[in-house]
C-alpha cells in the first residue's frame, strides 16, 4: 500500500494523470483533485458520475448557495457559496421547465465550470490558495503555463492537471489536443484560485 501511494504521488506530481479507478480517493472536504476521467471539488464529483453533474448535485453537497443570479439568459447562472469560497458557472443547452430559470430549476441546469478561492482549498500534494509559483512548479514540474485567457478560463494560470484527448469538435489543428482538468489561477505571483473546466452542459 505504501508503494502504491508513493507511485500515485510521484505520478501526479510529475503531471501524469491516473484514471479514476487507479487514483486513491479522498473524502477531505477542501481537497481539489483531477485526473483523466475525474474531477472533484471537495466531496462534489464533477466528472466521474453516471450523469452530467447538476446544480442540484452541488446543493446536495454544499447546501443552499449564498447567492444565485442569472448571467445573461435564463439558461445561464452563477451560484456562490461565500463561506467556502466556491462559485459555479451554470448553463444548459437543453430546455428548462416553463416558468423557471437556471437558479430555480437546479436539476435541469449543469455545471460548466467551478472555482475555489478560500484559503482552505488545496491539492493532495500540498499546493494551496496562497502558494507561490515557485512552490507550484516544484510540486507540478509538468504544469503548462497559460499567459492569456481562453474564453471564460482565467489567466495567467498553470494547468496543473491535463490530459491528451481526441479532438471531437472538428476545429482542432491536430487529431489529439491537450486539455486542462484543473488549473491554478495566478495573481501577484501566487495561487489565487483553483479552476475546473467541466463543460457538463446537458445537451
Amino acid at each position: 500500500m505504501q508503494t502504491l501511494r508513493a507511485l500515485i504521488a510521484l505520478s501526479l506530481g510529475a503531471g501524469v494523470l491516473l484514471s479514476g479507478a487507479q487514483a486513491e480517493r479522498t473524502s477531505e472536504p477542501f481537497t481539489v483533485r483531477a485526473g483523466s476521467d475525474f474531477q472533484s471539488l471537495g466531496r462534489l464529483e464533477l466528472r466521474h458520475t453516471k450523469h452530467a453533474v447538476t446544480y442540484a448535485d452541488a446543493i446536495a453537497v454544499f447546501g443552499r448557495p449564498s447567492s444565485c443570479r442569472l448571467d445573461g439568459s435564463p439558461a445561464d447562472a452563477l451560484a456562490r457559496w461565500r463561506p467556502i469560497g466556491v462559485r459555479l458557472r451554470l448553463t444548459t443547452l437543453g430546455t428548462l421547465p416553463r416558468g423557471t430559470n437556471g437558479c430555480t430549476a437546479p436539476r435541469w441546469i449543469h455545471i460548466d465550470s467551478a472555482f475555489a478561492s478560500d484559503s482552505r482549498w488545496h491539492t493532495k500534494l500540498g499546493l494551496h490558495i496562497g502558494s507561490s509559483v515557485a512552490d507550484l512548479r516544484r510540486l507540478y514540474p509538468l504544469a503548462i503555463y497559460q499567459r492569456r485567457p481562453n474564453g471564460n478560463w482565467p489567466a495567467p494560470a498553470y494547468w496543473i492537471a491535463h490530459v491528451r484527448e481526441r479532438c471531437v469538435i472538428g476545429i482542432c489543428s491536430s487529431r489529439y489536443v491537450t486539455v486542462p482538468r484543473l488549473t491554478a489561477h495566478i495573481v501577484g505571483g501566487r495561487v489565487a484560485e483553483f479552476f475546473f473546466p467541466v463543460g457538463a452542459e446537458g445537451e
